[in-house]
């Protein structure tokens, strides 16, 4: 009997252990996928600010276009 709650208690410590090891393990991948979610939100906000920095320079080129011809006529 003094066998079995032997073996039942070490059973209870590697479980435990295997149970401890995959917690880490999945805090970690977590970890990871956050830091990968924060680079593709970080470069879609880059992105979009480029974006609208082009678009404000391609705006006033049109303007000064459109007042250069509106000067010669």
């Amino acid at each position: 009997m003094k066998a079995l709650k032997g073996l039942v208690r070490l059973q209870a410590l590697v479980r435990g252990h295997q149970v401890r090891r995959q917690a880490a393990m999945t805090l970690r991948c977590m970890q990871a996928l956050v830091r990968v979610q924060a680079r593709v939100r970080a470069r879609r906000v880059r992105m979009s600010e480029e974006g609208l920095a082009v678009q404000h320079k391609v705006n006033e080129r049109r303007l000064l276009e459109a007042q250069l011809v509106a000067s010669e006529v």
